[in-house]
């Protein structure tokens, strides 16, 4: 009786070398998959932070929550996700999924599970940046209480004029303002210190609008005006997005629109 034939070393080794083909072209199609996977979390997590705030501007006289700056404390935009938490009772939506790296300052403090998180999604200010004379995002004009306190009151969501082309919330790069504005996307925290880095998520962002929608934008880094890293976005309707009105306030003697035009005529990839 003849006894099966073994395989032979060449046999094993063409067994072996299409398995390592498959796996190389099948391994890219799974991350891609999982990235794709995240990304929807993503979308899903910022449209209930939105969701959210229009059930608190309901009980609310219809106001986003105002904020603050407090001497060398920070920008306490975080205040919001504590705010939001009996409307949603999950702090896991207060993250991006795809953001892992660890805050080295001003950390999330008021009861989330994971501590030590950055959290994902920041606060539309305007495009430029926080501070005096900027009424172009959710918030008036800021308000000076002596000796360093800034209160920036939340308006009223009725109030823009096209609640579904108005950036309510969008992905940041920022820690610890948790701001929009473009000035503030500087910087990578790592936990060990600030780094300039290019827009995370490969530049696919998530932005939440007044209306509660959500949905993608594309961002880029660009050198512009007086800074050498800004983080934007990409097309220049979706930059117009964040401010309510272009003729809005965008900061001392300018507008938002004119803000905008200067980035567009001024900045440079890189």
């Amino acid at each position: 009786m003849w006894g099966r034939r073994a395989f032979t070393l060449i046999e094993l080794l063409v067994v072996i070398a299409i398995i390592a083909v498959l796996a190389a072209i099948l391994f890219p199609v799974f991350a891609q998959a999982k990235a794709a996977a995240l990304h929807t979390q993503n979308v899903s997590n910022i449209r209930q932070l939105a969701q959210a705030a229009i059930l608190y501007s309901n009980d609310y006289e219809d106001t986003f929550p105002h904020q603050a700056w407090i001497g060398n404390g920070g920008f306490r935009t975080e205040e919001y996700h504590v705010l939001f938490q009996p409307y949603v009772k999950n702090w896991g939506i207060m993250y991006d999924p795809l953001r892992r790296n660890l805050c080295n300052q001003y950390r999330n403090r008021w009861g989330a599970q994971d501590r030590e998180r950055c959290m994902g999604y920041g606060v539309n200010t305007g495009v430029h940046d926080i501070g005096s004379g900027n009424e172009s995002g959710l918030f008036m004009a800021t308000r000076f209480i002596p000796p360093d306190i800034r209160i920036m009151f939340g308006r009223q969501l009725t109030f823009f004029p096209s609640p579904s082309e108005m950036v309510m919330f969008q992905t940041t790069q920022d820690e610890p303002m948790y701001t929009t504005a473009f000035h503030w996307q500087r910087y990578v925290l790592d936990g060990r210190g600030s780094n300039q880095a290019k827009a995370r998520n490969d530049g696919k962002w998530v932005r939440a609008m007044v209306d509660g929608s959500a949905k993608s934008v594309r961002v880029a880094r660009y050198r512009a005006l007086a800074w050498d890293h800004l983080i934007m976005p990409v097309a220049r309707p979706d930059i117009e997005k964040h401010c309510w009105s272009l003729e809005a306030m965008g900061g001392p003697g300018i507008t938002c629109g004119q803000y905008i035009d200067l980035f567009m005529r001024d900045r440079r990839p890189y």
